[in-house]
């Protein structure tokens, strides 16, 4: 029996309207390798389950269907730790969302080969085209140019489309934290840590932005997002500054300035304990208060004084005239 090589974690959840597309990606793969789709439903009630089903009927070698009778999500379980890393095979992980989906066959032998030939490489990406599923707005290339990221650059921007990464695989569960968001930019970090990124700029993926989505939030505004899922922001950014920053000290002024920011975006909204609770996580985020405070008031400083230089150009420049006119 040949030994799986890769292994594509695919979570869904109500996506009837694209899960074939997700499926059709997986299973048009050309290899010469065997692979295997983990395609884990999280109880869909409006049929996804029945056509993940039937691939895994129609493709026994490849598809594996890890389908739920209830939701896990909503009862607080860690769908990835409990019920998806524990059936990886393979020495390489892929990965895409049941509304995402791939574009080229020879996706996963492309970046197989790339880590097979680049041993210090923890993992791969490629570039994605991101689209909206309404339509709403324009398609665009995501990388937009060729990237060189390293983890000091991770750690402050997630620049890599979770559909386009294969990872060197390394089981993050002993240093996984609690009620994180977003957990595939962890992931990221946990194997940026363990060697260098690798870049491949050709197109192979298109990623789905949907209105319902939960990053959607993160389009309308910061603040939104931030009320939304706050916490686990701050759960996340807290976990990255102790486990994974390669420098502490000076990455906490980042985390600072991030928890400052929840903090004031629940109090905007309202919601006055949450903010409480952000503090507690971090209270020399106060320092970032006192320093926005001290810009606000050189900036206003600044509009007056040009206000001020303006008034007074504005009444010599009438006395020049009204001297003319006198004289």
């Amino acid at each position: 029996m040949n030994k799986i090589k890769v292994s594509v974690i695919c979570m869904t959840y109500n996506h009837v309207r694209f899960i074939r597309q997700a499926l059709d990606g997986f299973v048009m793969q050309k290899t010469n390798f065997p692979f295997e789709v983990l395609v884990y439903d999280d109880a869909s009630d409006d049929g996804t389950s029945d056509i993940v089903r039937e691939y895994a009927k129609k493709y026994p070698k490849i598809i594996k269907p890890l389908i739920q009778k209830q939701n896990q999500w909503r009862q607080g379980i860690n769908i990835s730790m409990t019920h998806i890393w524990p059936n990886i095979r393979g020495k390489y992980v892929a990965v895409c969302d049941g509304d995402d989906y791939w574009t080229d066959e020879n996706k996963l032998q492309i970046q197989a080969d790339f880590l097979d030939a680049h041993p210090d490489y923890s993992l791969c990406f490629h570039r994605a085209c991101e689209f909206w599923d309404d339509n709403s707005r324009p398609e665009k290339i995501w990388p937009k140019r060729n990237e060189r990221i390293t983890l000091e650059t991770l750690l402050y921007e997630n620049r890599i489309p979770s559909c386009s990464v294969m990872y060197r695989w390394h089981d993050p569960t002993k240093i996984w934290p609690s009620k994180i968001y977003p957990g595939d930019w962890f992931t990221h970090l946990v194997h940026a840590k363990q060697g260098k990124l690798g870049y491949i700029p050709r197109v192979m993926a298109r990623y789905r932005r949907q209105p319902t989505g939960i990053s959607f939030a993160g389009t309308i505004g910061k603040n939104v997002l931030n009320n939304q899922w706050g916490m686990h922001i701050a759960n996340f950014f807290d976990a990255v500054e102790k486990q994974i920053a390669p420098n502490p000290q000076e990455y906490h002024k980042f985390v600072r300035h991030t928890f400052c920011d929840i903090a004031c975006s629940y109090a905007e909204f309202g919601d006055i304990d949450s903010a409480i609770e952000i503090f507690k996580k971090c209270p020399d985020m106060l320092a970032d208060i006192e320093s926005d405070k001290h810009n606000i008031y050189k900036h206003w400083q600044h509009k007056f004084n040009r206000l001020l230089a303006g008034t007074v150009v504005m009444f010599i420049a009438l006395i020049i005239m009204l001297f003319k006119i006198n004289f």
